[in-house]
């Protein structure tokens, strides 16, 4: 199955918007935060914004699992933790 276009936000407590965003572009993996699109640029509540253009279930499902530790939500796989 081929995906034209997909986006998704993710919004998980006590997560670290631009931590997770640096940590995933140190994996080659391009995440968003949605405070990028508020007009007051807040980053609380923290959410990411996930967007997959003309690729496969396959490719899609590597990228998030590649990201899937830095969800998880202990911090420790973040920089600088």
């Amino acid at each position: 199955m081929h995906v034209r276009a997909l986006q998704l936000t993710v919004r998980r407590i006590g997560l670290e918007e631009r931590a997770v965003v640096s940590a995933a572009l140190e994996r080659s993996i391009g995440l968003d935060g949605m405070s990028r699109y508020r007009a007051d640029g807040t980053t609380d509540p923290a959410k990411l914004v996930l967007g997959f253009g003309n690729l496969n279930l396959s490719a899609i499902t590597r990228g998030v699992a590649a990201i899937a530790d830095l969800l998880a939500g202990d911090g420790h796989h973040l920089p600088g933790r």
